[in-house]
């Protein structure tokens, strides 16, 4: 079996804009980054750009792969409620975005024949590079912003 995919999401909230991103690893060593900026659409901010990015990785392996032929995707990432919502129907319950977000990830996941790891990481090259990235897009969309005022 080869490789597991790997996924590294970041995501960001600053100004009234949030900025998720990734980078995926596949078992050919080739490798897709993606950072976007966008406004959001609820009011969980941070969160919101953390699932995105989720969500977002998981729909390009999909597009472009259809299926991981390794059977595993780990994901990493640093915020625990990305994880904690998957696994914590009461959460899900509580609020019908967790519950979308919930269930868009195990569609995902089961149309993509795998079982996703989460592993929590802290202080990553990968991680450290795809939240600068992050960073900067969103700075340079909130300057932008400011100019056109």
């Amino acid at each position: 079996m080869d490789r597991p995919i790997e996924i590294y999401v970041d995501g960001a909230f600053k100004g009234g804009l949030i900025a998720y991103g990734y980078v995926i690893h596949n078992s050919d060593c080739s490798k897709a980054i993606d950072v976007q900026v966008k406004r959001p659409t609820t009011h969980f901010q941070n969160v919101e750009a953390e699932i995105t990015a989720v969500l977002e990785a998981l729909r390009h392996i999909y597009r472009n792969y259809w299926t991981t032929n390794t059977g595993k995707i780990i994901l990493y990432y640093d915020l625990n409620l990305i994880k904690d919502i998957i696994y914590n129907r009461k959460l899900q319950l509580k609020n019908p975005y967790y519950e979308n977000y919930a269930t868009e990830f195990r569609t995902l996941e089961e149309h993509l024949k795998c079982e996703v790891i989460f592993k929590k990481v802290t202080n990553n090259p990968i991680h450290n590079y795809i939240d600068e990235e992050i960073r900067k897009k969103l700075n340079s969309s909130l300057k932008n912003k400011l100019q056109s005022l």
